[in-house]
């Protein structure tokens, strides 16, 4: 909540030499080098309001310089006729003065605001880090250089790192050797946070204490290293997969957190609307045939193919999987982790897998076109087969087959359907806000003849309802809570084999499936915003 004060204004003079300008802010009286500095008192019964509406524009961000933001916990709100308004949340603090006196030449207007509402705005528009509480134990803040990495502290420090990235639900942690410091970084619903920073001298301990916990060598540190962590938090059991890299000031490493319970969920759970869901389920009951998933490297396709692999998972059916690396251990599935070194590639893997009788077979990725024959005859002799692919859109699946080399009828009678797929984070549901989306905003948003297709979910000729982020301590102030998935499903029907049969473009083959029924990913990401699950504004980011 802030109030804005009539009085409450910081008036520069006009000269930018070495002389003293006065800083009037009326009210109490304080003197800091040789300046007069007044400030009123607070209670002036202005109406309270909040921070929840302000949308700030890069032009305004770069008012004030990101390291006085963040130091002071401040934040430009408006910059109107030589006068720049600061949401401030310590008015007395005379640091804030004098940093601000020496960047910004113009008048001041500071509004007074609760330091969370702040910080949701700094973390919103500033996500380079994140206030999360810091681990220091004190043991080895004043512990010599002769610490080893079987220490208590140690020990506790790194297990206590990586407790607070599973409590936090982050993908990934990340020791980053630099010159003079070890940065510990969280990567959080696919943005990366500073959450912690050591003296460069502990960086080999750490980094030795995680090569004993992951099994790997620890005298190797000219090479790049994988190697393994099970451990139990909250009784659930948290696999993490460990790389290490040597980078210029010592080795890099990255803890990969595989959490089981992300894959141990169906179609239902991954965020389809009811109709791509009644098309993907129908799919999956079929006994045979071949669905590709495709999308960027970190687009979700693993967990797509999980997801369809736990629909599948019967007593009664027999699943293999190809896989590099093996992220998730399944029960009841047979899992081979490829290995090129020892000769276990794709392609030759897949050879001996059909000698094993399976009814689902999942390849990882069809990284050559040895693999993708080998997987498409798979499909054509009575096996269910998953599969990624790395395109754009969907139908540049087929044209990226038809350029490896594939015979266009083999991908007629094999493929079923493509999904392509982006992840946009999800709105908190503890403090998204409402919003009017007016006609104008959301055509400007859908590209042409986007609007015929969602007219039957929304009445253009009004304002439609819809949700934004907020900040709230849930999801640390930066509004948005966990990751969904934006889809488009293409089948292959008549008319799009026939495109194939040609060699059709993709977008020839695009323009068909839109006319036949498939929703791209703008008009799936435009349905998410109006039923409240995320913003515009991380669709347009992601697409």
């Amino acid at each position: 909540m802030y109030r804005e004060t009539a009085d409450l204004s910081l008036r520069f003079g006009e000269s930018n030499s070495g002389e003293d300008r006065d800083i009037i802010i009326d009210g109490l009286n304080h003197t800091t080098h040789g300046e007069t500095t007044k400030v009123h008192d607070l209670q002036t019964g202005h109406p309270s309001s909040d921070l929840t509406n302000v949308s700030l524009t890069p032009e305004l961000l770069r008012s004030v310089p990101e390291d006085i933001v963040r130091k002071h916990c401040v934040v430009p709100l408006r910059d109107e006729e030589s006068t720049l308004t600061i949401a401030l949340s310590n008015p007395m603090d005379l640091a804030i003065l004098d940093d601000i006196r020496f960047f910004i030449g113009k008048k001041v207007k500071f509004i007074v605001a609760e330091e969370n509402s702040i910080k949701g705005l700094i973390q919103k528009y500033y996500p380079n880090t994140m206030d999360f509480v810091t681990t220091r134990p004190q043991e080895i803040s004043s512990a010599g250089s002769d610490l080893t990495y079987n220490d208590d502290a140690i020990v506790g420090l790194v297990n206590t790192i990586v407790s607070d990235a599973i409590s936090m639900n982050a993908s990934d942690v990340h020791f980053e050797p630099l010159e003079t410091r070890l940065r510990i970084r969280y990567r959080i619903d696919d943005f990366c946070y500073e959450v912690n920073s050591f003296e460069k001298r502990l960086h080999s301990t750490i980094a030795s204490r995680i090569k004993v916990m992951a099994g790997i060598d620890l005298a190797e540190k000219r090479l790049p290293q994988d190697g393994r962590i099970k451990i139990q938090q909250s009784g659930m059991d948290i696999n993490i997969r460990v790389s290490t890299l040597p980078v210029v000031h010592g080795e890099s490493i990255v803890l990969r957190i595989l959490d089981k319970s992300h894959v141990r969920r169906g179609l239902k759970m991954l965020g389809l609307l009811e109709e791509d869901y009644t098309i993907l389920s129908s799919l999956v009951e079929m006994p045979d045939g071949m669905m590709i998933v495709s999308g960027p490297t970190g687009s979700g396709k693993t967990t797509t193919l999980y997801a369809i692999l736990h629909e599948l998972m019967r007593p009664q059916v027999k699943i293999i999987t190809i896989e590099d690396p093996v992220e998730y251990m399944l029960d009841g599935v047979n899992q081979i982790q490829v290995n090129v070194e020892q000769g276990r590639n794709y392609g030759r893997i897949l050879r001996h897998v059909l000698r094993h009788d399976p009814n689902v077979i999942m390849v990882g990725e069809m990284r050559d076109l040895e693999s993708v024959e080998i997987a498409m005859r798979s499909a054509l002799t009575g096996h269910k087969v998953l599969s990624t692919l790395h395109t754009n859109d969907a139908p540049s699946v087929i044209t990226r087959l038809i350029n490896m080399g594939l015979p266009p009828f083999m991908i007629n009678a094999a493929v079923q359907a493509v999904v392509y797929q982006r992840l946009v984070r999800t709105l908190c549901q503890k403090c998204k806000i409402p919003l009017r989306l007016t006609n104008t905003e959301i055509l400007s948003w859908l590209k042409k003849g986007q609007k015929e297709e969602l007219r039957g979910d929304f009445n253009f000729e009004n304002e439609i309802s819809a949700f934004g982020p907020k900040g709230c301590k849930e999801c640390n102030y930066s509004g948005y809570k966990g990751r969904t998935a934006l889809f488009e499903v293409m089948l292959l029907d008549e008319e799009i084999k026939r495109l194939t049969m040609n060699r059709a473009s993709s977008v020839a083959i695009r323009k068909v499936a839109l006319e036949h029924g498939m929703r791209d990913i703008r008009t799936d990401g435009m349905l998410k915003v109006m039923k409240g699950i995320t913003s515009i504004s991380e669709v347009l980011r992601v697409i």
